[in-house]
């Protein structure tokens, strides 16, 4: 990523508790609203040609990447979006209220082709 810093580690296969995957490859607009008691859905596969749209982020509840590709994402603002994702599974969740490993408010995102 162009954000500079360290990589971010590869995501566990399990990450937010997520086994399985909400198909969204269809739809329109992904969105995903972290403002819900740990969001909705949680898992999400999604395609390298849609773009997610993240609400409900706040101070009290930021949204950052833990894992995954190079990207860096991180806001305290809403709406916050993913353009262009990578093959490849993306952790993100709220600092305040997730041990890091996408445990209580976090997202998978499984991105495919």
């Amino acid at each position: 990523g162009s954000a500079g810093g360290a990589a971010l580690p590869a995501c566990g296969a399990t990450y937010a508790g997520c086994a399985t995957f909400e198909d969204r490859t269809n739809d329109a607009v992904v969105t995903f609203d972290f403002d819900t008691a740990f969001g909705t859905p949680k898992c999400l596969r999604v395609r390298t040609t849609q773009t997610i749209s993240v609400t409900g982020i706040s101070g009290f509840h930021p949204f950052r990447q833990s894992c995954g590709p190079d990207q860096k994402l991180t806001s305290t603002s809403t709406p916050t979006t993913l353009t262009s994702p990578a093959v490849d599974l993306y952790g993100l969740d709220c600092p305040n209220h997730s041990g890091g490993d996408g445990t209580g408010m976090g997202l998978a995102v499984q991105v495919v082709q």
